[in-house]
């Protein structure tokens, strides 16, 4: 994330993100397939085949995307951040950054138990999963476990930038996702 500073001097929080070009690697039909949707390849990287170790370039993220009946792209086509213009709407989905295993006050945002009046080894425990009757741990009861990892959606970004020489998209606030994850940056209707 970064940050920039509109005409009347108020703060802009920003998150730079690498948006295409996207070449259309592929069209499915409503015929052949049964639903219209469209096949983005995005960067390159290069794969080696067979034993003689010939290499070729092969597209380093292909994403499938479903379209509407307006819609008409074709194969072979390029997508970039020129179709974004400032003020537009957005949707960006991502990978979260993955976490690990965490405790409950990192994963659930527990209060944990106080540091005085007796506790003296259970600060960021738990406590109680359950009253004695039904005598088995409720479904959903919120635990330690593994979190982040996981996709995620944010919706209603502002686009602050576009800069099509660069092939920059800025949005205004935060995404999911490390630095260099892959996101989808989908317009909202």
């Amino acid at each position: 994330m970064t940050r920039m500073y509109d005409d009347a001097g108020n703060v802009i929080p920003l998150t730079l993100i690498e948006a295409g070009p996207c070449e259309v690697a592929h069209v499915t039909s409503e015929e052949k397939e049964g639903y219209k949707a469209v096949q983005l390849a995005f960067g390159t990287r290069m794969i080696k085949r067979g034993s003689e170790g010939k290499k070729e370039e092969s597209p380093r993220v292909l994403r499938e995307v479903r379209l509407s009946e307006d819609d008409a792209l074709e194969a072979g086509q390029n997508l970039s951040v020129e179709q974004f213009e400032v003020g537009d709407t957005v949707k960006v989905t991502s990978t979260v950054k993955g976490r690990g295993y965490t405790g409950v006050v990192k994963r659930w945002g527990f209060a944990g138990a106080p540091k005085t009046h007796g506790h003296k080894h259970d600060l960021r425990s738990g406590g109680s999963i359950g009253a004695g009757f039904p005598q088995h741990v409720m479904k959903g009861m919120k635990m330690a476990g593994r979190s982040g990892g996981n996709q995620k959606t944010i919706r209603g970004l502002e686009v602050v930038v576009v800069d099509p020489k660069e092939n920059l998209l800025g949005v205004k606030g935060s995404i999911p996702g490390a630095p260099g994850t892959v996101v989808m940056i989908q317009e909202m209707a």
